[in-house]
Formats: structure tokens, C-alpha cells, sequence
């Protein structure tokens, strides 16, 4: 329906995407690929706050305790930083820290999904500063015992000219405050 109506589906994406979010703890690949077509398609008819709610949403699906509907919530992050990045860039302080706690997941499919929207969210970050060394920051948020000298190295050699807002700090500040 979110195909065919464009726009004018954004009233259901309130009540559409909660239900399909929940498809994605079903039992059958088949169902949770759907489902996440069916989120995507959502994200595609919505205006900026429409999807701001969506990203809400998708957050929540992050702190379930069935891995396929962790898997599925990074994803769809995945993919909303490739279809809506500016309204994902507002959104980056409530979705980073979600990101780095599913880091750390015990399921190796879910740190998978997790890395991949980590390096997805990544690119919509242009802050020069932050940009030049973006591969050290991913680097220290995936393994950060293992790569956060390399990263607080690279930090030092630079220096911040521009005005900052929240998503470059939201990738930068928690590594300095680990590394304190």
C-alpha cells in the first residue's frame, strides 16, 4: 500500500510499522525479509517526521531481547542512512548510543548487523574533522580495547576548526571518555 500511495500512506506508518517491526521475531526468513521490505517501503513514502517517528520506533526494536528483531532493527538503520540521511542525522544522538550497545551483543549475527549500520550511519556524518578519521572511530567503537591507542593517536593529530553539533560528538566523545 506504501508503494501505491506515497505520501498519502504516512497517516498508517504510526500503526503500520509498529506491527511490522514485531514480524521480525517470526519464525520464517521469509516473513522477517517481508517485513523489513514492507519498513523500507514505509521510510520511502514518509516525510522528515514521519520518520523521525520510524527511527523511534526502531530504536525500541533495538532493546528487544530476540536477536532477530535486533538483527532486523539494524538493518532497517542500515538502510534508512542510505534513504532518508539528513533525517537520520537528527535523530543520531538517540540512535549511537543503541548502536554501541548492540555492539556488544553476544550473537554474532546481531554484531554483525550492528557494524554494518554503524559504518552505514558513519557516512552520513560530514563533519571534516571527524570524516578524515572515520575509519579509526569505527574502529575503536567495534573493538575498543584493541584499537583505541590507534584512534586517540589520530585524534591528537588533529586539530577541530569548525563549529561541532551533536552526531560527530556523538561519535567522538565517548571513546575520549573511555580512553580517560
Amino acid at each position: 500500500m506504501a508503494f501505491y500511495l506515497h505520501r498519502g500512506f504516512e497517516p498508517y506508518v504510526d500503526r503500520a510499522v509498529p506491527i511490522l517491526l514485531s514480524m521480525l521475531s517470526d519464525g520464517a526468513v521469509s516473513v522477517r525479509e517481508a517485513a523489513c521490505q514492507a519498513v523500507v517501503a514505509c521510510m520511502r513514502c514518509s516525510s522528515y517526521l514521519g520518520l523521525s517517528r520510524v527511527v523511534s520506533e526502531l530504536v525500541k526494536q533495538l532493546n528487544e531481547s530476540k536477536w532477530t528483531c535486533k538483527a532486523g532493527g539494524l538493518q532497517l538503520l542500515g538502510a534508512m542512512a542510505e534513504i532518508a540521511p539528513r533525517a537520520l542525522y537528527v535523530q543520531f544522538p538517540e540512535v549511537m548510543p543503541a548502536i554501541r550497545d548492540t555492539l556488544a551483543d553476544t550473537h554474532p549475527k546481531v554484531k554483525e548487523q550492528a557494524e554494518a549500520a554503524l559504518k552505514a550511519l558513519c557516512t552520513i556524518v560530514e563533519y571534516p574533522e571527524v570524516a578524515v578519521m572515520i575509519d579509526h572511530v569505527q574502529a575503536a567503537i567495534i573493538s575498543p580495547v584493541a584499537k583505541m591507542a590507534d584512534c586517540i593517536e589520530e585524534m591528537m593529530d588533529i586539530t577541530f576548526v569548525n563549529a561541532v553539533d551533536e552526531p560527530p560528538l556523538e561519535l567522538v566523545v565517548p571513546i575520549l571518555g573511555r580512553a580517560l
